[in-house]
Order: structure tokens, then C-alpha cells, then sequence
């Protein structure tokens, strides 16, 4: 059953919505269907958690323009070896930004209690739902939970190309290191279209190689996502993390943010 709180913000009864929603979904890949009836964690913009949502609810324009509010997470993997920072171009399927380029991983926690736990604010929920994504969009098998360091709450919201779909999310930032050569990366098509490594650039001016990457990326018809963007040009996001991460990287990916209370905001109001 359609989440009735969005038919109401949207502005359909239950069964126009309905149809409505069909002749969306009717041009959605295959592969992206079966997630779409997903419940997703509501919550304000204070991160309290209001209830279960529907995936396909939760990223149509409607909702995202009333304020609908949904946890994710946005993973950021680094090599053990040369610190690079592994990057995907989403697939042509994906209901949002398309073959477009971003971090390592973004999805969603479900509202189930395995992926909602947080004993002693560890974080523990949601670095379990990364890691299974990592698995399903990357093939990167049995990434250990203990590899993910939670770093900051980041709001953000952004409509995707077309305007009938968007996010608007309270991210979770986890940020890890990986070991190339126990840990495969195998892209599955259906998620990821691309990847890349991209080496660190020089003190002060880590994101100097990803910048010049994206440029031509984009230049070939493939930016990054709004989302991506917004955390390369941002001095305190990418660029703080890539470069703690150098400095130190035992203590920075030892060190998680304890502080419930502080979200960075840069929703689009």
C-alpha cells in the first residue's frame, strides 16, 4: 500500500496516485523495480525518526518538495596502499541521476531493527546496510563492518533530471579504507556502469586529480551527481576527510562522531 500522507502532498487520492504511479514506474528498468516498495526511515530534520516510507514515495518530486526527509548513507572508500579514492558512474537505470558520477556507494538503511540499531551510537544499523550495498552495487564481499568509520550527518536535497524523481535525505557519511588485493571490486551493471581510482592530490589540495577527473567526465557528457559535487567543492567534506585520512589514517578512521546533536544542513529551502 502507497504511503497516504504522500497522496495527500502530492496532491492525488489513493487511487489516482495509483494510476499516476504506474505509468511512472511503467518506464523504470526492471532491475530497479523490486527495491521501489522498500520502507525507508522518515525522519526530521533533527534525524528523529518518524516511520517507515516507501522508496518510490520518498524520491517523487511531490514529497521532496513538502519536506519528506529519508536516512541514507554515502560511502567513501579509500586504498590501503596509495590513499585513492574509489568512484562509481551509476548505471543508465537508476531512477535518479543516471550515468552520472559519485562516491564509492550511496543508498538507503531499511526501517527494520538489524539496520536501525545504534548501541552506544556506533552506528552499527547503518554501517550493516552499507556494507551489503557494497556487495550488491561493487561486489565487494564480507567488508567488515569494523572497516567503516561514521563521520558526520550531512541534509541535502536535490531533484534529478526530468523532475519526477529527487532525494532529499539526512546522509550518513561513512568513510572506510580497503585492501585491494583481499577485497575485489566487481561492478554489478545493473548498479554501476564505471568505475574509477582516483590518487590523492597534493597537500592542501587533495581533490586536485578528482576535479581535473570529473572535468573531463563531465565534459564527455558525464557529470557528477549534485550530491558528489556538493561534497568535492565543499572544503570541510572530501577534501577534510582525504586529507586526515593521509595525515593519520589509524586515528582519523578510529575517531567517530559522537555528537547526535550537530547535522550540517545544506537543503535546498
Amino acid at each position: 500500500m502507497l504511503h497516504s500522507s504522500i497522496h495527500q502532498l502530492i496532491g492525488f487520492s489513493a487511487p489516482v496516485c495509483r494510476r499516476h504511479l504506474s505509468s511512472v514506474t511503467a518506464h523504470i528498468h526492471g532491475s530497479q523495480v523490486s527495491s521501489l516498495a522498500d520502507s525507508l526511515i522518515e525522519v526530521d530534520k533533527a534525524d528523529r525518526v518518524i516511520g517507515p516510507v516507501p522508496k518510490l514515495d520518498s524520491h517523487l518530486a511531490g514529497a521532496i518538495q513538502s519536506g519528506i526527509i529519508h536516512r541514507a548513507f554515502s560511502v567513501f572508500l579509500f586504498s590501503r596502499d596509495t590513499s585513492s579514492l574509489l568512484i562509481q558512474k551509476r548505471s543508465p537505470h537508476k531512477i535518479v541521476f543516471p550515468r552520472e558520477w559519485a562516491n564509492t556507494c550511496c543508498s538507503h538503511p531499511l526501517y527494520t531493527e538489524s539496520e536501525m540499531e545504534n548501541a552506544d551510537g556506533n552506528q552499527i544499523g547503518i554501517k550493516r546496510a552499507a556494507t551489503k550495498r557494497l556487495n550488491d552495487e561493487l561486489g565487494i564481499q564480507n567488508f567488515p563492518v569494523s572497516n567503516l568509520s561514521f563521520k558526520e550527518k550531512i541534509l541535502y536535497s536535490q531533484l534529478s533530471p526530468g523532475g519526477t524523481f529527487g532525494e532529499s535525505e539526512c546522509d550518513y557519511i561513512l568513510v572506510g579504507s580497503i585492501d585491494r588485493a583481499s577485497h575485489r571490486v566487481v561492478p554489478h551493471s545493473d548498479e554501476v556502469e564505471e568505475i574509477a581510482w582516483i590518487e590523492p592530490g597534493p597537500a592542501g589540495d587533495r581533490t586536485r586529480s578528482l576535479r581535473a577527473y570529473l572535468g573531463e567526465q563531465k565534459a564527455r557528457g558525464f557529470p557528477p551527481t549534485p550530491w558528489f559535487d556538493l561534497m568535492v567543492r565543499e572544503k570541510e567534506c572530501l577534501e577534510l576527510w582525504w586529507s586526515k585520512l593521509i595525515e593519520n589514517p589509524d586515528a582519523f578512521l578510529a575517531a567517530e562522531d559522537v555528537n547526535e546533536g550537530i547535522i550540517r544542513n545544506f537543503l535546498r529551502e
